[in-house]
């Protein structure tokens, strides 16, 4: 069997099971009915780490290598897959990739990506900037800087690359002009550019690829296959079971979307929100209510320590699986963007939507045909019991379905195996 080595830049390493990742791995799975594949995951994370594998997998520090050029020099890769998102990492092996003649393939961000204000983006990476809290760090380490600077380490690195691929100083003062204003004031949370493109860009859905169509991708090189991370819950629910509620409380689970490390929110306004929420819903003495928290960007123990301001007793959920969790609960709240919103809804279990403004990006999965929502939290109870009553109709299940993972039907890892089969033949 021929061997395929594929090189994949990333924040987080394989083993934090982030959505991504589980994009990635449905795919190599799919890769592995035609190659023996050897996987070398280059993470940027803040703090330096030793070399290490996980199976077929190497994973490799960023820290450790001056530029993109080098690294595909040391492992001779036969194709680059990173995301199609405006970043350091994406253009620098993107670029690197098309300077050492090596095929690169990119994947869009799950969902759809809606407007924001161009002020918004600016105040979000404000925030960033200034927070001592990285976003992305999941690293054991003392934690000894900010996200500033690990913004400058991955920049001077992203420069280094650009400069090896022989990138003049007319060029070079293009891109410090142009591509930092196009990601901090772009009027979408994923910044999108065609110099991050690779010679195959797989999108999820057709609002992914209208996006890159209309960001002057080329057409020829664009693809929907649907959203592989779903493909091994398309599998789940054909065998999962949720039992009844044998209680005679309404069971609610309060699902966070990391708001203030990402920089939509401060950190005041999102510890506010959840305590209010959960005091509210607590006021009606039919409501249990507990709190899930993001895996790997949000700190179990700043939670527990919020919670302890509110006199109830409410669990915290971090690593476990939400779709399992929700065999305890009746219905979820989400409030922002979070991906587990389609997990959800794909299981059947209703969510409510708490709306915190008209920014479209902060209610991106939410959708009035198949989503209550309510703008002020005192309407949450009311909104809860609603969402357990109310019957969606099957076009409005499919047509959001459809907007948001493309098809689904457990083989869109499979499309797009095939897909990057078809780029290999060329």
């Amino acid at each position: 069997m021929k061997e395929l080595t594929i090189l994949v830049p990333k924040i987080y390493p394989p083993e934090n099971n982030d959505i991504v990742s589980n994009e990635l791995k449905n795919i190599f799975s799919k890769l592995k009915s035609d190659f023996k594949i050897k996987i070398n995951w280059i993470v940027f994370q803040p703090y330096e780490f030793d070399q290490y594998s996980i199976d077929d997998t190497k994973i490799f520090d960023y820290h450790k290598f001056h530029d993109a050029v080098e690294i595909i020099d040391k492992i001779k890769p036969d194709l680059i897959i990173t995301e199609v998102v405006l970043g350091f990492s994406g253009i620098a092996f993107s670029i690197a990739g098309r300077f050492r003649k090596i095929p690169v393939v990119t994947i869009s961000n799950p969902g759809e990506n809606k407007k924001t204000s161009k002020f918004f983006q600016f105040k979000m990476f404000i925030r960033l900037f200034l927070s001592q809290k990285i976003l992305g760090d999941v690293s054991n380490s003392n934690k000894k800087f900010g996200f500033f600077i690990w913004a400058l380490q991955r920049y001077s690195f992203l420069i280094s690359t650009l400069k090896k691929c022989n990138t003049g100083i007319l060029d070079l003062m293009k891109f410090f002009w142009i591509y930092p204003r196009i990601q901090i004031f772009s009027n979408t949370y994923f910044a999108m550019h065609p110099i991050s493109s690779g010679d195959l860009n797989i999108c999820f859905n057709k609002h992914h690829y209208d996006m890159l169509l209309k960001s002057n991708f080329d057409k020829n090189s664009l693809v929907i296959t649907g959203d592989p991370a779903y493909d091994h819950i398309f599998d789940t629910i054909q065998k999962i079971s949720y039992s009844s509620n044998n209680t005679n409380k309404i069971q609610i689970l309060l699902s966070l979307s990391s708001m203030h490390e990402h920089g939509w929110l401060s950190k005041k306004e999102d510890d506010k929100i959840v305590l209010d929420i959960i005091n509210t819903i607590l006021q009606n003495p039919k409501f249990k209510i507990d709190l899930k928290i993001h895996p790997h960007s949000s700190s179990f123990d700043e939670y527990d320590l919020l919670l302890k301001q509110t006199p109830h007793n409410v669990k915290i959920f971090q690593k476990e699986n939400t779709i399992e969790l929700m065999n305890d609960y009746d219905v979820m709240i989400n409030y922002g963007s979070s991906n587990v919103v389609l997990d959800i809804m794909l299981c059947g279990k209703p969510v409510v939507m708490y709306i915190l403004n008209s920014n479209e990006e902060f209610n991106r999965f939410y959708d009035p045909n198949v989503i209550i929502g309510c703008t002020n939290i005192s309407e949450l109870p009311t909104a809860i019991e609603k969402s357990i009553k109310i019957t969606i109709s099957n076009n409005s299940f499919t047509s959001y379905i459809e907007n948001h993972i493309g098809k689904y039907d457990g083989k869109s890892a499979e499309r797009a195996a095939n897909e990057i089969k078809k780029l290999l033949k060329n």
